[in-house]
């Protein structure tokens, strides 16, 4: 719980950057993979992952922190207010679209 009260998840995602588009995805393990289109030189992969992430779950990206593997392709994400639950629904409902 975040000092506020409200839910706040750490969430570990595997980036896949210079994707041909931008996609996510949660596997049958339920592991969540993200491809972006930008190359991971000088922060714009992850610059592009918060961005598109924050767009799947309808949040501000201010919200969204990149707490672990900065530069690495797997990450640990901080999203505060949403429990894993519900930025797993969130996330199945985009790739839907």
């Amino acid at each position: 719980m975040a000092k506020d009260g409200l839910p706040e998840s750490r969430i570990a995602i595997r980036l896949k950057p210079r994707a041909k588009n931008n996609r996510i995805a949660v596997t049958a393990g339920g592991a969540i993979e993200m491809a972006v289109t930008s190359p991971p030189v000088d922060d714009r992969a992850n610059e592009q992952l918060v961005a598109y992430l924050a767009d799947c779950l309808g949040i501000p990206k201010s919200s969204l922190s990149i707490v672990g593997g900065r530069h690495s392709r797997n990450k640990v994400l901080l999203v505060p207010g949403m429990t894993k639950e519900s930025i797993v629904q969130k996330i199945l409902a985009h790739e839907g679209r």
